[in-house]
């Protein structure tokens, strides 16, 4: 085996002004900077003449190309002018070249503000995350695995029938899968921070000494570095078994040994490093008289890079919508440690009592022992570090597959939206093919917008259809579902900027069943391809192998992760698509997508209907039936394939379904007992723990029924439950103010809540009046209080016991169960006993 290395970064170093890669070696544990030896200069692309261009002083070449047109269907002849340095090029000085061009001669560019490490790689098309040797020169050269490959041939096959641009689309994703992930040699980093006033320090001051840093490796080691504190009992009795503990009496030579450690690992991990833990140890080290050669940390706007290895941010990894929706269905409401922890490791942080946590906020102020302050730092760096560990290294080997398909360094991927994942796609699919990466405004307006009505004020078209749900309880309903809805309208009917309405007359013809806009038939849509290979590959490849018996359980995992990192990129692909922020939005594509969905869902309902099977609900991609035979089922899956070129498969067998009569609102039991919850109050992060538990216990009672007449027993029981919360409250019997606390998270700093100041953060901002600092991402938890024309929110730590509002409270109790209670028809006065008229007074 010849010595392979990753590419795993890229990035511009501004001394040398070059750019360079990060090279990984699984086998070495190292990694290492490989500087571009080709020459490659910032550049972009103008339609201003060549001699012209020259003459202006930041340009240091110029010269003209040729690049075929997607828009227009032809190739176009543009000027491209390179620049010494990036800043020159895409940068917002006055003199950088996109505002030079187009402010002094009314010129256009294109391609200029591209970050010039995505650009080198676009241009080299470098694979990030693949393995590659050196040869005799020093030049990198890409590593072909044989078996990967014999693979690759083999998933091949199955797409025989498929075009060649789409063929060679699968391939190159299938080699992304085959090529397996590396060993990664990782530790994570957490670091405690002297405050006595429970103030979160802050890292652009860093004033306060840094008391503890701790280390958790995946090969077995735990570090922790401790400051002395001459006034502290040394007592260490219950730290981890096999950590080893340093002591020191000089903070600048703990933050060097610290800094030490740092150089020892290719990749290290923090949860919320970018905002604090790196951000802290640079600062507090400059501040302390460190030299900044010997910091190992660089800082890059919001983000904090390493010089020796790699920084991942975990807290803006798992704050990723994609990630928490798609990749971990929705397992952790919040995006804090403690509830991450405890959601997919069953591991949460160490915490003070809950006196103590009043104390501190009564006294302002806390001392932890040695004792408590280690073990916390510990426990943190321990979760962070088995966040990547955890079904076999489930979240390494995610951000492995993302760095590849998405073309991007391992700390961009794992910092950024699929948006940006996508963009990223679609820019190297752009260069190369040899087009032309097109403006915004060019595609509006060669395109068109859109031409139907949206429903949903704030919409730009019409959207997803809804089918007013047929309240009640309903008994063997089988969901029917099309796999990746929108992702197979991509594919099938050839969408894409460029296809949509081109400008070939002979195409004007081509208009899909209930779409508003015609389709080019000449030229496969970029989208379509990507977006189509990509999710052929998962529906007839991927999602069977982690279930294939032959393979040994870390190659299943890896499948897994292939099948989740597509089905992570397809299930977001429309959103991103449909979005006016990303730079290919083209308002007729979004348009149409919807139009064709709404068709097919229609046609599909009927279909079922004069099959004779019962619809009682559908929204967006599924269909709702009652009672349908195995042989109707059959009939309208061959039926979808056959008319729709869609896949219909049966996603779910409900035992029954509760449909509320409110739309997007129901709740399913399975054979098995499991109970899915779709929008129902009680599911909410935010609902309080009294209201949360009497909606589980409901769904506990809800998930034993198997009969009509089981229902009888089962609606006294929720009775009982409704009665006995609602009780609870009027008489001011709960346990804790903790069962009345909504919980929710800071999205953002409090001073960056400038529009409106929702109640959380109301409540947040009594406790920074307090002295005590919060910061985005922190859970605050409030009560609802008396007091104000509308009551108020205020944190728990300053509420009392007669202060709560409890009426606010019994109707928040009320939405949520009236949502259960219609499908059951019940009425929740009547189940208290309570006539309009004394729920009045």
């Amino acid at each position: 085996m010849p010595d392979l290395w990753y590419v795993v970064s890229a990035d511009y170093d501004g001394e040398q002004k070059k750019i360079f890669l990060k090279l990984y070696n699984p086998e070495t544990k190292e990694i290492r900077r490989w500087y571009d030896t080709t020459g490659h200069k910032p550049y972009l692309l103008t339609d201003l003449d060549l001699n012209t261009a020259r003459k202006i002083p930041e340009v240091i070449a110029a010269e003209t190309i040729q690049k075929y047109d997607a828009l227009y269907d032809q190739m176009k002849t543009f000027t491209k002018v390179y620049a010494e340095d990036p800043l020159k090029v895409g940068g917002d000085n006055s003199d950088a070249l996109r505002n030079t061009i187009p402010n002094q001669f009314g010129a256009q560019t294109w391609e200029n503000d591209i970050k010039y490490y995505l650009c080198y790689i676009y241009d080299n098309l470098v694979k990030v995350g693949m393995p590659y040797t050196f040869d005799n020169n020093g030049n990198l050269l890409p590593f072909i695995d044989s078996e990967a490959e014999e693979r690759v041939k083999d998933i091949l096959k199955v797409f025989a029938g498929d075009g060649k641009e789409r063929l060679a689309s699968i391939e190159e994703w299938a080699k992304f899968f085959e090529y397996p992930a590396p060993f990664s040699k990782r530790t994570s980093l957490d670091i405690e921070v002297f405050n006595v006033k429970k103030r979160i320090a802050n890292p652009d001051v860093a004033d306060q000494p840094v008391l503890s840093a701790a280390f958790w490796d995946n090969e077995g080691r735990k570090i922790l570095l401790a400051l002395e504190q001459p006034d502290k009992e040394m007592d260490l009795s219950e730290i981890e078994v096999g950590t080893e503990i340093l002591f020191f009496n000089d903070e600048a030579e703990m933050l060097e040994y610290t800094f030490k450690i740092l150089r020892e690992y290719p990749f290290v991990f923090t949860f919320n490093g970018d905002e604090f833990d790196l951000a802290y140890l640079r600062q507090r080290a400059l501040n302390l008289g460190v030299k900044k050669e010997n910091i190992p940390i660089v800082r890059q706007k919001k983000e904090m890079h390493l010089t020796t290895g790699i920084h991942i941010d975990l807290y803006k990894f798992f704050f990723i919508k994609a990630i928490q929706v798609y990749a971990f269905q929705q397992k952790y409401k919040n995006d804090d440690l403690d509830t991450i922890g405890k959601a997919l490791i069953n591991l949460p942080k160490l915490k003070l009592s809950p006196e103590r946590e009043r104390e501190m906020v009564e006294k302002g102020t806390i001392i932890l022992t040695y004792n408590e302050l280690l073990r916390y730092n510990l426990r943190d760096a321990e979760i962070t570090l088995k966040l990547t560990t955890f079904k076999n290294n489930l979240v390494m080997n995610l951000l492995w597959a993302l760095t590849r398909v998405s073309r991007m360094p391992m700390e961009s991927t794992s910092r950024h939206s699929v948006g940006q994942w996508i963009k990223s796609i679609m820019f190297f699919e752009h260069r190369k093919r040899g087009y032309i990466i097109p403006n915004p405004d060019d595609i509006k307006k060669i395109k068109g917008t859109t031409v139907t009505k949206a429903v949903i004020k704030g919409k730009k078209y019409k959207g997803a259809i809804v089918v007013n749900p047929k309240t009640g309880i309903h008994f063997l309903v089988v969901v029917m579902d099309f796999q990746s809805l929108y992702p197979s309208i991509l594919k099938v009917y050839n969408l894409g900027y460029q296809t949509v309405n081109c400008l070939h007359p002979e195409c004007k013809g081509n208009v899909p069943k209930g779409a508003p806009h015609w389709v080019c038939t000449k030229h496969w849509a970029m989208e379509s391809v990507f977006i189509g290979s990509f999710k052929d590959l998962r529906v007839k490849h991927y999602k069977q192998k982690p279930k294939d018996k032959s393979l040994t359980e870390e190659k299943k995992a890896w499948y897994n992760v292939a099948e989740q990192t597509i089905k992570v990129i397809c299930n977001a692909s429309y959103g991103v698509f449909g979005a006016d922020s990303f730079p290919l939005y083209c308002p007729p594509v979004a348009e149409q997508i919807t139009a064709i969905a709404r068709d097919a869902i229609i046609r599909t309902i009927e279909k079922a209907q004069s099959l004779g099977i019962e619809v009682i609900y559908g929204d967006t991609d599924s269909v709702f039936m009652k009672r349908p035979t195995e042989e109707q089922l059959n009939i309208l899956i061959e039926w979808a394939a056959k008319e729709l070129s869609m896949d219909l498969s049966a996603e779910k067998r409900y035992r029954y379904c509760a449909l509320s009569g409110r739309k997007k609102n129901y709740l399913g039991v399975d054979e098995d007992g499991n109970v899915d919850v779709k929008g129902l109050t009680g599911k909410k992060k935010h609902t309080p723990p009294i209201i949360k538990n009497a909606f589980e216990e409901t769904k506990v009672i809800l998930s034993k029924i198997r009969t009509e007449q089981e229902f009888v027993a089962a609606k006294e029981e929720l009775k009982k439950i409704v009665r006995h919360t609602y009780y609870t409250l009027k008489r001011r019997e709960w346990k804790s103010l903790e069962d009345l606390a909504y919980s929710m998270n800071l999205n953002k700093e409090i001073s960056d809540y400038k529009k409106s100041t929702p109640q959380h953060v109301g409540a947040a901002k009594m406790l920074q009046e307090r002295g005590i600092d919060v910061a985005g991402g922190d859970e605050i938890k409030f009560i609802k209080t008396t007091g104000g024309k509308k009551g108020h929110a205020k944190p728990i730590q300053l509420v009392k016991d007669h202060e709560v509002d409890v009426e606010k409270y019994c109707e928040f109790l009320q939405n949520t169960f009236e949502q259960i209670l219609d499908a059951m028809d019940l009425d929740f006065n009547e189940i208290l006993g309570l006539t309009k008229m004394d729920k009045w007074f």
